[in-house]
């Protein structure tokens, strides 16, 4: 044979191997590749259908897919040799990212690698310092047009206060939430970070009892911080750099019983300076004061209290100082007939403290008189009621000067102690300390204690 023939011969021969092709047996030359998939996003928490294309593939009913951890997969059905439809569910709590997307079939495997991707279906932002014993802003923003939030609300027709009776967030970990105004689409209000708090998972609940669907939300990270220490008489200063931002202090009252005050103060025009006080648990929970100054009557030796320096306004870009002191105060107990002007208990020596105080109805109140003199005019009455460990809710009224039916000044009732600085005196006389309990919260009883002092 010629060397010409030879060599048609063999041309001839290779060109009929196509039966033997490695790369798929489609009898094609081209390399099988999965090669698409349909969506290539998905929420956590939702079940849906997903496509898979292939090219040049012969997949059958025995091919699997898989989309990740996190994603389970219900059913896969063959649509075509290169079309497999696949029906999943994507977990809450699956991990947002890019996947790779695995077909098997047989000894067969065809990788898409990053090619389906796991979004959380809010966007959760928060406003302030989110560590621990703060508070600050938070609105969750639903980026999910099937997932629409449940705004069905009551006002409360004395305080105007709207409640979202088909919304809840729920958080682990030592934060608190709360609803405060809801859309379709999104949900804002007010997040409490215990000062011991680690966070965690949080939900949100929305529809009615019973039948409220629930979505997991994105981790709540909670940065750890150390307390800097307040001491008596010496200032603190701190910068306030970002809206909201929310410094933390602690402040022992010392070895005496007597009465501890932290003041925050500024320069500032534009800050709404405030103070949140909280007991040594550090909880939000046992919540003792939020308010411009903080007083109160301690009688615990060596009591450790949190003092949160918080302006609500968002201002910036200024300082601020913090002030703690203390003051031996000598703790009497409530006399038992000072139920009326008349028999109201005399507070001889100020400052005077009482120490062991109860309201046995929604109706009893308790009476008790200072004198202030000519060189106490243009000073203060500050009285300022505890809750007596019970969350008693009071309310503080003072008549005078001398005659108990004439109204002097009168407290908020915007905490369950009242802390009233009083305007200032004009006359000296006899000035009458009414305590009672407030109908808010519906009360029928409960303990305090009392501090009045002039200032």
């Amino acid at each position: 044979m010629n060397i010409r023939n030879f060599f048609f011969i063999a041309l001839a021969v290779s060109a009929g191997c196509g039966g033997d092709d490695t790369t798929g047996g489609n009898g094609s030359g081209t390399t099988p590749t999965a090669s698409g998939v349909f969506p290539a996003q998905a929420f956590q928490g939702k079940a849906l259908r997903i496509e898979v294309t292939g090219d040049a593939t012969t997949w059958t009913s025995a091919a699997t897919v898989s989309f990740g951890a996190g994603v389970t997969v219900n059913s896969v059905a063959l649509a075509s040799p290169t079309d497999l439809i696949a029906d999943v569910t994507i977990a809450g709590s699956a991990a947002t990212g890019l996947n790779d997307v695995i077909v098997t079939d047989g000894s067969d495997t065809f990788t898409l690698t990053k090619a389906f991707e796991i979004d959380s279906p809010f966007k959760f932002a928060t406003t302030g310092t989110l560590a621990q014993g703060s508070v600050l802003s938070y609105t969750v923003t639903s980026l999910d047009f099937n997932s629409q939030f449940d705004t069905t609300s009551t006002s409360d027709p004395v305080t105007g206060a709207t409640t979202f009776t088909n919304l809840a967030v729920n958080a682990t970990g030592g934060v608190r939430m709360t609803v405060d105004a809801a859309t379709t689409f999104s949900v804002s209000g007010t997040m409490l970070v215990d000062v011991d708090a680690v966070g965690g998972a949080a939900t949100l609940d929305s529809g009615p009892t019973g039948t409220a669907e629930t979505f997991d939300l994105p981790k709540i990270d909670v940065a750890k911080r150390t307390a800097t220490p307040l001491v008596a008489g010496t200032p603190a200063t701190g910068m306030i750099t970002a809206p909201l931002q929310t410094d933390l202090y602690t402040f022992n009252t010392g070895a005496s019983a007597g009465v501890a005050t932290i003041t925050p103060s500024t320069t500032s025009t534009t800050a709404t300076v405030g103070v949140i006080v909280l007991p040594a648990s550090g909880h939000f929970a046992d919540l003792l004061s939020f308010s411009p100054s903080f007083t109160k009557l301690d009688l615990t030796v060596n009591d450790t209290l949190y003092a949160i320096y918080f302006d609500n306004s968002g201002a910036t870009g200024y300082s601020y100082t913090m002030n703690a002191s203390t003051l031996p105060v000598t703790v009497s107990t409530e006399s038992a007939s000072n139920d009326t002007a008349a028999t109201a208990q005399a507070l001889a020596v100020l400052p005077a403290a009482i120490g062991d105080s109860s309201l046995s109805s929604d109706t009893d109140v308790d009476f008790y008189k200072i004198t202030v003199t000519a060189a106490d005019i243009g000073k203060h009455i500050h009285v300022v009621t505890g809750d007596g460990g019970t969350q008693t809710d009071t309310l503080v009224d003072i008549f005078g000067p001398n005659v108990a039916t004439t109204a002097f000044d009168e407290s908020s009732d915007n905490n369950f102690g009242e802390d009233l600085d009083s305007k200032a005196i004009v006359a000296a006389g006899t000035y009458f300390i009414e305590v009672s309990l407030s109908t808010f919260n519906g009360a029928t009883s409960g303990n305090y204690t009392l501090l009045v002092q002039l200032d």
